[in-house]
């Protein structure tokens, strides 16, 4: 199989992957010459990827500035089946 960095993620070879609890985790940075593009982006990206149980567990602002594409959003992601329970939700069952 091609190795396709947009869809990858480099797992070390010895990780335990059965370890309850264990998720991976990515950080993917989008960027645009306008202030909305990274959004667009990452909107899309997400559709395109949403097979994978992708979960945005938190976004970030970044600035390129003197780059030709000088803003930015980067996505904080875990894949798989998000078991965390809001506090209210542990309390009531």
């Amino acid at each position: 199989m091609r190795h396709d960095p947009d869809s990858c993620l480099l797992v070390p070879h010895d990780m335990d992957v059965d370890l309850e609890g264990v998720r991976a985790l990515a950080s993917v940075t989008f960027t645009g010459a306008a202030p909305a593009t990274p959004f667009a982006r990452a909107a899309r990206w997400l559709e395109r990827n949403a097979r994978f149980d992708v979960t945005v567990l938190d976004t970030a602002s970044v600035d390129f500035p003197g780059e030709e594409e000088p803003y930015g959003l980067r996505l904080h992601l875990s894949f798989g089946d998000d078991e965390r329970e809001d506090d209210g939700d542990a309390e009531a069952q």
